[in-house]
């Protein structure tokens, strides 16, 4: 199966209570073969375990380091920027995915795509706020398609 999404995790600290478990989950219920894993390091401590485990779990984990923390925005951004598949899924660190056949939840992201190719985003959680009367994706799981990020210039960094 060839890839096609770019999972890009934003992680400052907490290696072992949010990050560790949220990979595993990851490998666990994700098939692998079909996309690459970004985790921005935003800030981690070099001793907190985040560089040695995700470089030893090596492709499709990738590691973008950054000593100083760049806030959710910019980190998110520069994982944007190396991604290299179509569907851009931003993951936060604290998410752990539940029991699931493998890519269950990838291919859930996926069905409204395939369902309607004038939606350029999809999430599992959808709110809708009463003062602004519009509906919203919470963004702690979130599927973009690319060209949806390059016509909106991505996060706003201010």
């Amino acid at each position: 199966m060839k890839p096609k999404y770019s999972i890009i995790i934003g992680v400052y600290g907490h290696f072992l209570d949010l990050t560790k478990p949220c990979i595993e989950s990851i490998i666990k219920y994700t098939d692998l073969l079909t996309c690459e894993i970004i985790i921005v390091a935003n800030g981690c401590k070099e001793n907190d375990g985040t560089r040695a485990y995700v470089e030893k779990l090596g492709p499709p984990f990738r590691l973008l380091w950054f000593d100083k923390p760049q806030g959710y925005a910019k980190a998110n951004n520069a994982g944007v920027a190396i991604a290299k598949y179509e569907k851009i899924v931003l993951l936060n660190n604290d998410t752990v995915l539940l029991d699931q056949q493998k890519n269950r939840w990838l291919d859930q992201l996926e069905e409204p795509f395939l369902k309607d190719p004038q939606v350029g985003i999809t999430g599992p959680s959808l709110l809708h706020s009463e003062p602004a009367n519009h509906d919203f994706l919470v963004f702690f799981c979130v599927c973009i398609k690319r060209n949806v990020l390059e016509e909106i210039a991505m996060y706003e960094e201010i």
